[in-house]
């Protein structure tokens, strides 16, 4: 027992650590924001949210922030990751409010499209429920069974539990989209810079990602497919 209790502590100290260490980092990023040093909380957030550890009131002061700084491109990254964590319907708002101001495309939204986003957002709750559903289906099948009963109804209700979970769990249902970062950027036929131009796209425009690579990314923007350069993409 002492000895699992040593190996226990000496796995789980870094980790424990680090957790503390983020969370001290975070109250003082809070602090220099309530005290309005902005660029300096901004600094210690974008270290924290580097880090993977991004909360959503965290991404709603990096969002603020950046606004106010004038980087509309950073506002709205920030304001996407808040939405796609809340689903919050003022920060979409928010996101077409700004994509408007700054006459930025890819930013067309329908309650289709914020269903989808809702989906997304509480998928695990999603999955967590369907498995509880589906564990309930399971034993009434083998008691139904046991009485006699067809089960073939209870086993077409697993599969469509487990083909909705399916879907839920590889997130298939949700476009993967990302925000054109830096300068104008021009979408190329194909993946060189020698290739003939199609269109070009404005700091801030979201596209559809198509497939990624680590030098070219194929895009959809402006109903048209092209390829470009993989670092002038933001990923959502």
């Amino acid at each position: 027992m002492f000895f699992r209790i040593i190996i226990f502590t000496f796995f789980l100290s870094p980790f424990l650590c680090q957790s503390k260490d983020l969370e001290a980092q975070l109250n003082t990023a809070d602090s220099l924001f309530e005290k309005q040093k902005y660029t300096e909380a901004l600094s210690q957030y974008q270290d924290i949210f580097d880090q993977g550890q991004a909360s959503s009131a965290m991404l709603a002061k990096m969002a603020f922030i950046n606004e106010g700084l004038g980087n509309e491109v950073e506002a709205l990254y920030y304001l996407e990751q808040y939405y796609r964590t809340t689903s919050n319907r003022k920060a979409l708002e928010k996101i077409r409010e700004l994509a408007d101001e700054h006459q930025l495309s890819g930013y067309q939204f329908s309650d289709e499209a914020f269903f989808v986003d809702h989906l997304s957002t509480y998928r695990l709750e999603i999955i967590s429920g369907l498995l509880g559903l589906s564990a309930c289906l399971l034993i009434l099948m083998f008691l139904k069974s046991a009485r006699g009963y067809k089960s073939i109804p209870w086993i077409m209700g697993q599969v469509i539990f487990a083909g909705f979970a399916f879907v839920l769990i590889n997130n298939t249902f949700k476009t993967r989209e990302a925000i054109i970062s830096d300068g104008v950027t021009t979408i190329m036929e194909g993946p060189s810079s020698a290739s003939s131009a199609i269109v070009s796209t404005k700091p801030g425009d979201k596209v559809k990602l198509v497939q990624d690579d680590e030098l070219w990314t194929l895009i959809e923007a402006e109903n048209e497919r092209g390829f470009v350069r993989s670092n002038k993409l933001l990923p959502l």
